[in-house]
């Protein structure tokens, strides 16, 4: 692992991305700190202590498809990247405020998003081994984002496409939140809403097997039946405990989808034609690796045995 070539503070970025948000140095030096840090969080989607982490991971990450190349390392496009995926403005209203040509911030926009897309090789992984005492490894879920809709040859809308969770054209994507730490283990998609539901993806696309191999168990909700050696769901033999304990991991999955659907290019239709699909996964992926940073610095899932 090689050392930083940019190594910045967390103030100093801080200080970039408010003024990179045209916030003047009379209106930040009248906030307070915390106002300061809300401001910034707005626009970038995470604190300064987060963004200062993806830009020295961006430089001394091991996968070679995320290092910054040493004549690209840029705070500036990697803010303007964060702000992207996070308040997902059209390119004439970002034009203005980063005073950027619409090709020039499309070109670093693009190149940032890849590079913490590819940061997943080192930040989402499965661990090598689980304790031998845990059955329950995994919470299991999936979300649906919502897209334009994508032209079919025949009709006016893709019904492969089309979401009941969302009421409209979307991709599923499917995560797996280690229950006893802030980690995301396992991320799958993207697949067609109207052709996979929940239950095919998890039986059919892979996780269903990977703890198979391994001889350890998810939990999931009602829409998993009918893969008992592999995923557990609420039942009616269920001791009081029992059910607390599955319901307390279904509320925090959803924190950490909370923390996904905070992403505009996320919950608003997703509008980039052509090659759709796959800019949606590379801006999902980036954004599942930023949700994962804040999870490690500042922002950690609950404690599920807090009160056990």
């Amino acid at each position: 692992m090689q050392a930083p070539s940019v190594i910045l503070t967390a103030k100093e970025i801080l200080d970039i991305g408010l003024k990179l948000a045209r916030c003047s140095e009379g209106r930040i030096n009248r906030a307070k700190r915390s106002t300061n840090v809300g401001r910034f969080k707005d626009h970038c989607g995470c604190n300064q202590f987060v963004a200062a982490h993806i830009f020295e991971d961006l430089q001394t990450t091991p996968i070679e498809s995320a290092r910054l190349d040493r004549n690209k390392m840029s705070i500036t496009y990697c803010l303007q990247a964060l702000y992207f995926v996070y308040v997902y403005e059209v390119e004439k209203r970002r034009e203005p405020i980063f005073d950027l040509s619409p090709k020039t911030m499309r070109k670093w926009v693009w190149y940032y998003v890849k590079k913490i897309q590819a940061l997943k090789h080192q930040k989402i992984v499965w661990p090598p081994s689980f304790p031998a005492s845990d059955i329950w490894v995994v919470s299991v879920d999936c979300a649906d984002c919502p897209i334009e809709e994508i032209e079919h040859p025949i009709y006016s809308q893709d019904k492969d496409l089309f979401s009941f969770k969302i009421n409209g054209a979307g991709l599923r994507y499917e995560y797996g939140v280690d229950l006893f730490s802030s980690r995301v283990i396992w991320m799958n998609g993207p697949f067609k809403p109207g052709v996979y539901n929940d239950n095919q993806i998890f039986d059919l696309k892979g996780l269903r097997n990977q703890l198979e191999s391994v001889g350890k168990k998810a939990l999931g909700d009602k829409i998993y039946n009918g893969h008992p050696d592999q995923c557990s769901t609420f039942n009616a033999v269920d001791s009081e405990a029992v059910r607390t304990f599955k319901a307390r991991v279904q509320m925090r999955h959803e924190q950490f989808n909370n923390y996904v659907k905070e992403f505009g290019c996320l919950n608003t239709p997703f509008r980039h034609k052509p090659d759709e699909v796959e800019k949606h996964k590379i801006c999902f992926e980036a954004v599942t690796v930023i949700c994962q940073h804040r999870m490690e610095h500042g922002e950690p899932l609950f404690d599920l045995m807090a009160g056990f």
